[in-house]
C-alpha cells in the first residue's frame, strides 16, 4: 500500500508542474499581447498628431507662397515708389522696411511676416526685395510661438 500512496503522489507532482508552466505561459503571452496593444495604441496616436503638424505646416507654407506670387504680382504691376505701401497692404501681418545703401540711394525692401501654423508654432517669413523687383528669401523657418 505504500507503494501506491508514493505512485500516485508522483503522478500529482508531474500534472501539477505541467499546469504551472502552463499558467505562467499563459499570463506571460497575456502580459505581452497588452504591452503591444500598449504601444500600438501609443504609436497611433503619434502619427496621428505628427499627420496634423504636418499638415498644417504645409497648409501654411503654402499660404505663405502664395503670398509671395502676389508680391511678384504687385512688383510687376505697380511704380517702385508705391512697392512698400503695396506689400504691407497684402496682408494684415506684414511689417516692411526700406533698406538703403552707403550712399544712401534706395537698396530695397525687407519684408516680414508671421503665419501661425498651429496654437503652437509659427512661419517667419522674411523677404528681401531689391531695386530690380528680385525677392530673395531670408528666411523661412518654423519657430515656437513662445521662442518668437
Amino acid at each position: 500500500m505504500p507503494r501506491a500512496a508514493s505512485f500516485s503522489y508522483r503522478q500529482s507532482i508531474g500534472i501539477g508542474i505541467t499546469t504551472l508552466v502552463t499558467v505562467f505561459m499563459v499570463l506571460l503571452l497575456t502580459t505581452f499581447s497588452v504591452l503591444t496593444m500598449v504601444s500600438a495604441r501609443y504609436d497611433l496616436n503619434l502619427s496621428s498628431r505628427t499627420v496634423e503638424a504636418t499638415t498644417s505646416y504645409y497648409a501654411a507654407d503654402q499660404e505663405a507662397c502664395q503670398w509671395v506670387g502676389e508680391i511678384q504680382d504687385l512688383l510687376a504691376t505697380r511704380p517702385q515708389s508705391e512697392w512698400s505701401t503695396a506689400i504691407t497692404e497684402s496682408a494684415l501681418d506684414v511689417s516692411t522696411q526700406i533698406e538703403y545703401s552707403d550712399d544712401g540711394s534706395w537698396a530695397g525692401i525687407t519684408v516680414d511676416r508671421q503665419l501661425t501654423i498651429d496654437q503652437w508654432r509659427l512661419l517667419n517669413i522674411r523677404l528681401f526685395i531689391d531695386g530690380d523687383g528680385q525677392i530673395y528669401i531670408l528666411d523661412w523657418r518654423s519657430s515656437s510661438i513662445n521662442a518668437s
